[in-house]
């Protein structure tokens, strides 16, 4: 055990790309991301009232590691908003009601999942931060996640909880899997882009992202949440 707490349960941690510490958000504090090494060692990161985000949800890491993105849940302009490691820099990426971001290999693009503009459905945007726009349409479906390198995202799709993988533009989506795999959560991309890390009804699941293939890890038995990084 790393962190005993206090963390809440519906918060994820996000590895960062080095594999040695992680950066998480921790309950009930606001306008503060802790940096956690594999050690122990805690590194707040930290910025003043009246800046904009108060209370910083799901961080998730630039490629190079010196940015941390997050969803600003209140006490400013909702939104997704970054900051760098050392605490200068804050600012705003996206406005409106945008949860839990992903970065693209490149750094250039940002997916995040929201409420549809045009009805209720849960939905998955990217958005080029270097054109400042939107990238394709809407897609239907939650938990985004970039490939650790190339230009794809898989995704919960909403209802059946199939995983679906598509181009960043929203183009040649395809399923992963064939039917749901009973849990709603956050997918891991393996370095290599073969498999998704996934959870199923049991534990956590492998599934090969070119045929299907579902791998039940035994061991995972009440394990809810993971992510696959490379080691330190």
């Amino acid at each position: 055990m790393i962190q005993p707490g206090p963390v809440s349960g519906d918060l994820e941690l996000a590895w960062s790309p080095t594999g040695n510490e992680f950066a998480i958000a921790p309950s009930g504090v606001s306008r503060q991301i802790n940096l956690q090494s594999i050690n122990g060692a805690v590194t707040p990161v930290t910025w003043p009232t009246g800046l904009g985000a108060g209370d910083p949800y799901w961080p998730a890491f630039s490629p190079d590691g010196q940015f941390i993105y997050f969803t600003n849940y209140a006490g400013g302009p909702l939104g997704i908003w970054r900051i760098r490691r050392d605490g200068t820099g804050l600012g705003m990426i996206t406005t409106g009601g945008h949860y839990r971001p992903s970065v693209s290999a490149d750094g250039r693009l940002v997916a995040f999942h929201a409420v549809s503009a045009i009805s209720d459905a849960i939905v998955v945007r990217v958005y080029d931060m270097v054109q400042k726009m939107f990238v394709g349409a809407e897609v239907p479906g939650r938990f985004p996640e970039w490939a650790q390198s190339g230009n794809r995202i898989a995704f919960l799709e909403n209802d059946t909880d199939r995983i679906v993988v598509m181009e960043s533009d929203g183009t040649t989506r395809r399923y992963a899997t064939a039917a749901g795999l009973g849990a709603e959560s956050p997918l891991s991309w393996s370095p290599d882009g073969r498999w998704l890390l996934a959870r199923g009804q049991a534990g956590l699941e492998l599934v090969e992202v070119a045929t299907g293939l579902i791998l039940p890890l035994g061991f995972t038995a009440g394990r809810v949440k993971a992510v696959w990084i490379s080691s330190p």
